[in-house]
Formats: C-alpha cells, structure tokens, sequence
C-alpha cells in the first residue's frame, strides 16, 4: 500500500494535483484552530447547566397543571439559555466560531419578552405597539449583529495573523 502511495507521488506532477478537488492530505496546510477552554476548563460547566435545563424543561412540561410546570420549565429555559450563551459567547469573542446572530439574537428576545410581560401587566397591548416593537427588534437585531460579526471576523483575522507569524501553536486555547 505504502509503495502505490509513493509511485502515485512520483507520477503525478505537483502542478498537476492543484486543480484536484477534495480535501488537502494528511499532514498539509495550516491546523485548524482549538476550541478555547474555559476558566473551569476541566468541568465540562456550560454543557451540565445545557443538559440540566433540557432535563427540568422535560420534568415541566411533563408535570401536568400549569401552576406546578411553570417554575421547572422557567428554571430549565434559564439554565440551557445560561449554558447556550456561555459556550457561543466564549467561542465567538475567541475568534473560533462565529454565533453573532444566536448572540444577538438574546438580547432582543429577552427585550422584546419583558415590554410585553410588563406592557401586559399593566394594559392590554394594541396592535400598532407590537409593529412598532417588531420593527424595534429587527433594527436592534440587525445592528448587534453587524456589530457581532464585524467584532467577530476581527479577531479571527487578528488570530490567523499571529498564527502565521509565530507558527501554528498561537490560537489553540489555554493549555
């Protein structure tokens, strides 16, 4: 195997192999980055309260009567909500992954959810209200994430920089 390997190397011009769809081989090319580490790195914390929030949201949806499901499906909202967040905040402002718009998309949720509650609280919510808040919300929306993704792409530029300069160990997370 190892031989045909090597007979196809010689063959085969290395001009010829740039047209060549498919992935680099083994061994070529940059690494890619690493996920980064958490303060708590060996406590696997955002996927605990991750999994701990779908397992309470299940008890309250499971639960029956509304007065008694309510505190386990806010609880378990909260915490996946928590986790999510924590884990998508720590690899996007890394510059590993981009989630600018699950980013950005929290902040309006969570806005648009509390004019409601406590419009709601106080007076029944006309019709013009909720369209002058949905436009609102795509305004905010759009601008975080423009201002996400710019922030984002940023850093990712700024860490593929360092990378080439000082070698493929810049960028793999805290050791």
């Amino acid at each position: 195997m190892a031989a045909q390997r090597q007979r196809r190397s010689q063959q085969a011009p290395a001009a010829g192999r740039q047209g060549r769809a498919g992935p680099p081989a083994a061994g070529t090319g940059p690494r890619p980055l690493r996920r980064p580490r958490p303060l708590w790195h060996p406590v696997p914390l955002a996927e605990l309260l991750i999994v701990a929030g779908v397992v309470a949201f299940a008890i309250g949806a499971l639960s029956g009567s509304p007065s008694r499901s309510a505190p386990a499906l806010i609880a378990g909202a909260a915490a996946a909500l928590l986790g999510t967040a924590e884990y998508s905040f720590r690899e996007h402002f890394s510059g590993y992954r981009s989630h600018a718009l699950l980013l950005a998309l929290i902040p309006v949720v969570l806005l648009h959810s509390s004019v409601i509650l406590i419009a709601g609280a106080f007076t029944s919510v006309p019709r013009e209200a909720n369209l002058a808040l949905l436009i609102l919300d795509a305004a905010l929306l759009y601008g975080l994430f423009t201002h996400l993704r710019a922030r984002f792409l940023a850093e990712r530029e700024r860490l593929l920089a360092a990378r080439e300069r000082y070698g493929a160990s810049e960028g793999r997370g805290r050791s």
